[in-house]
């Protein structure tokens, strides 16, 4: 770790501690610990997408998304203590001579609740290629795990009226113009985790728009 921190030049060191209030050392430690917990946040995001995409892929899900309750704003202020903690700290160094929080703690703690809120919280919306639906997965906690797959035509209905092609109808040219359903608008908007933009790449993925 010594080594480590003697990386850091020391025009960069003089530039940030512009007011001389900083110990150089713990300032080295603090920076070089910053980047570490970041490079270990983002290389975690990556390999769990990566992880979670060939998983969902051999499942037959697309485009499956988390989010839409408490436990998900939850885990976004965590991930976000997590990375911001220790940029704070070195303007606490650089603009009163301390750290204004001890960075190590708060970021244990964010990873902790992070981790918590991932495993407590199961709502998830996704759409199954392999059965042409979109399914709903509703539950926290230890509690009951519901899931609700709709059928295309309970989630999308042309404009001009009338039913949606048969999946083995051959795609015109044009995407054909589709609305929600108010059945979808009260339930998978208000209750799943779905949002109209995902619903929106859902559609055009039938050729749909």
């Amino acid at each position: 770790m010594d080594d480590w921190h003697a990386l850091w030049p020391q025009h960069l060191l003089d530039r940030l501690n512009s007011a001389g209030l900083a110990d150089y050392q713990l300032l080295r430690e603090t920076l070089t610990g910053s980047v570490l917990v970041a490079l270990t946040f983002f290389l975690y995001r990556i390999l769990r997408r990566w992880s979670g995409g060939i998983l969902g892929a051999l499942a037959g899900r697309k485009r499956q998304l988390r989010g839409g309750t408490f436990w998900s704003v939850v885990r976004g202020l965590a991930q976000l203590a997590v990375v911001g903690a220790g940029p704070f700290a070195v303007w606490g160094l650089c603009a009163e001579g301390a750290p204004l929080v001890e960075w190590q703690p708060v970021v244990t703690v964010a990873a902790a609740l992070w981790w918590l809120a991932d495993a407590i919280d199961h709502h998830a919306v996704w759409w199954s290629r392999r059965d042409r639906m979109v399914v709903a997965q509703i539950g926290s906690g230890v509690g009951r795990i519901r899931r609700e797959a709709w059928q295309l035509d309970r989630v999308f209905t042309p404009v001009a009226g009338g039913g949606l092609p048969p999946p083995d109808a051959p795609r015109d040219a044009t995407p054909l113009p589709v609305r929600l359903t108010r059945r979808a608008e009260n339930n998978l908007l208000n209750r799943a985790a779905a949002s109209r933009e995902w619903l929106a790449k859902v559609a055009a993925d039938n050729g749909w728009v």
